[in-house]
This record gives C-alpha cells, sequence and structure tokens, in this order.
C-alpha cells in the first residue's frame, strides 16, 4: 500500500464526508449496494461481519446484511437505521474510510503513476473521482482528463472530469480543484 499524503487527507476527508454522507449502520446506496460509514461498499456477508460495529447489537451484521439487501432501494440512509442494531463508532468509521482512500490511493497510483507528481488539489480531485467511478475507469474512462494533467493543462482537465451521474456539487468541487492548479 501506498501510503496516503497527509495534506491530501486533509483535503479529501472532509469533503468526502459532506458528499457521501456518514452513517453508522448499513444502508442501500444509489446503486443498490449495501454501505456503511463513508461510502464503504459492502459485498457480501462476510465484508459487514469484518466491520469493526460496536458491542451489544442484538442482530449479527450478516442478518443486518441480509435485511438491508431485501429492502427498497432509494432511500435516505436514515430509512434504514430502524432495519438493523448493529452500528458503528465515528472512530471506526474514520478508520476505515481512511483505510480505502489508502487503498484507492495505492490502486490509482497502479492506473495513473503520474499522479502523485500532480499538485494536491489535482491529487484529491483525482482520488476523489476514483473513489467513486473506480481508479482503472480514471484511466480507461477519462483519457482526456488523464492527457491534460500530464502536461499540467489544468483548464482542460477541469473540463474533462465531469460524471454525468454524479452530484452538481461533486462535480463542480472536483473542478475547482483542478482549475486551482493553474496557479501553482
Amino acid at each position: 500500500m501506498i501510503p496516503l499524503p497527509p495534506d491530501l487527507a486533509d483535503l479529501l476527508i472532509p469533503v468526502q464526508r459532506d458528499f457521501e454522507g456518514v452513517s453508522a449502520w448499513m444502508y442501500l446506496d444509489a446503486g443498490g449496494i449495501v454501505t456503511a460509514g463513508v461510502g464503504h461498499a459492502l459485498y457480501g456477508p462476510q465484508d459487514a461481519a469484518n466491520m469493526r460495529w460496536e458491542p451489544g447489537a442484538v442482530t449479527t451484521p450478516a442478518d443486518d446484511y441480509a435485511a438491508i439487501k431485501a429492502a427498497k432501494a432509494g432511500q435516505l440512509a436514515k430509512e434504514y437505521a430502524a432495519l438493523t442494531s448493529n452500528r458503528l463508532s465515528d472512530d471506526a468509521i474514520d478508520t476505515q474510510h481512511r483505510a480505502d482512500l489508502t487503498a484507492k490511493w495505492t490502486q490509482l497510483n497502479a492506473s495513473c503513476p503520474w499522479v502523485s507528481g500532480c499538485p494536491v488539489p489535482a491529487q484529491a480531485a483525482l482520488l476523489d473521482l476514483s473513489f467513486q467511478v473506480g481508479a482503472e475507469e480514471v484511466k480507461r474512462g477519462f483519457p482526456k482528463l488523464c492527457a491534460a494533467c500530464q502536461v499540467n493543462d489544468w483548464a482542460t482537465a477541469a473540463q474533462e472530469v465531469i460524471v454525468p451521474a454524479a452530484q452538481a456539487a461533486r462535480n463542480q468541487w472536483r473542478q475547482w480543484q483542478l482549475a486551482a492548479c493553474a496557479s501553482q
């Protein structure tokens, strides 16, 4: 694993908490994937069991996973709380989020080895994009963005970072981060 640079973590973590939301219980995300914490996808009951849940729950993580998986999709995260008894502490959520970002940072560096040489705001925009679409998709699905970043063409990079299915505010934040690199 490639360590997540502290300045990158300091910039990105609060923003991701806003965009992804923070949930101490499992819920279905917009894509119908069981999720907990800050956008941490759980792909099966074993993933749920591996989380650091607080003691005292009356159901198992696998039971909660099954209840959420069977629930109606498209609700706000808070609507799923009554279906589960397992809860994550703030510390467990923060630890998992940092681990997820470190894993994505490692994957992004493998797919786009030039990313570590970019200014921190560009790294933050690209890592957030990777968190949403996957590191390999950044390389494969955004070739103009990658090419622009490699030659420090931040105006073009800002135009190419748009994800049509993403929140407008999230796309705008990424654009601002990339555009800010022009003055660095």
